[in-house]
């Protein structure tokens, strides 16, 4: 099992008996998005789909073609039922960033959002 979560410490990957757990460093005006969730006594933050989906896009720069998106076999039905573009294009205005943009509309015309 692998699991990516976002952070504004350090980058940092930890190898366990059960998996490996990336942190991939985001800079702090861009930590938002996200609820706070209480389970068994531990709280945890769970970022919505939207910014998930904004914040992979932006820490992995080599998803940028068509093909590249099909290759990560994301449940296509399922984004195209919950994926609010709206929530999408405000979340991308805070990165400002072009390029991110380009990625983001290519995911947005592949699923015909």
């Amino acid at each position: 099992m692998r699991v990516t979560s976002v952070t504004t410490n350090k980058t940092l990957s930890v190898e366990t008996k059960i998996g490996i757990f990336d942190y991939k460093s985001l800079d702090p005006r861009l930590f938002f998005g996200y609820q706070i969730i209480t389970n068994d006594g531990t709280t945890y933050k769970i970022a919505s789909l939207e910014k998930a989906i904004v914040d992979y896009f932006y820490l992995n720069s080599q998803v940028a073609e068509v093909d590249d998106i099909r290759g990560l076999r994301f449940n296509e039905e399922l984004l195209k039922e919950k994926l609010n573009r709206l929530e999408l294009e405000k979340i991308m205005s805070v990165f400002d960033s072009e390029t991110l943009n380009t990625r983001i509309s290519r995911l947005t015309d592949y699923l015909q959002l």
